[in-house]
């Protein structure tokens, strides 16, 4: 094993304006990537993933950005917006104090894949102008490594084209061997 995805749950680590806030689950995610880091196993981080927490337990109060939309108005609402942009710049920006630098500035941080398993229901130009968005945030912020986009939900020839389009380097999917 020489590379790990992991998702960062915005709903544990951000409040709802975006702001990322130092927590418990925040210092796992970091103690995470400076251990593997040690074994030199490289990460790709996926800060946001939508859905609650608590999955097969009942879901945990939390305060986060994503608690105030579903997952297709993440990538729709004008409101949801602002918190998503705010929340990716402070992410990647974020020292690790288990390694003593940034998200950004980490050589085992090897891409960010924005969001895991995102839904589109906007069509093709909604998706690329909100990938753009991300994208612009991150760059903004000094992330200059790839930016990678889940394409696994709403598959069509459409909807595949209006990711491409976006400013990303790559995009992701994600196969369950199970089902």
């Amino acid at each position: 094993l020489d590379a790990f995805r992991i998702h960062g749950w915005a709903r544990q680590i951000s409040d709802r304006q975006g702001n990322l806030v130092e927590n418990d689950h925040l210092d796992l995610l970091d103690y995470l990537i400076g251990r593997l880091s040690e074994h030199g196993i490289r990460t790709v981080l996926t800060p946001i993933a939508w859905w609650p927490p608590g999955y097969p337990e009942p879901n945990p109060e939390t305060d986060g950005l994503s608690d105030l939309f579903d997952k297709g108005g993440m990538t729709t609402e004008p409101a949801a917006r602002a918190p998503q942009v705010n929340y990716l710049r402070q992410f990647v920006q974020h020292v690790n104090p288990h390694t003593a630098v940034s998200y950004r500035d980490d050589p085992a941080v090897l891409a960010v894949e924005i969001f895991n398993e995102p839904s589109h229901p906007g069509g093709p130009e909604a998706t690329t102008a909100y990938i753009n968005d991300m994208v612009a945030a991150l760059r903004d912020a000094g992330f200059e490594k790839p930016i990678f986009y889940n394409i696994s939900q709403g598959n069509s020839e459409t909807h595949g084209r209006s990711i491409c389009a976006a400013d990303i380097q790559g995009v992701t999917y994600q196969w369950y061997p199970t089902g």
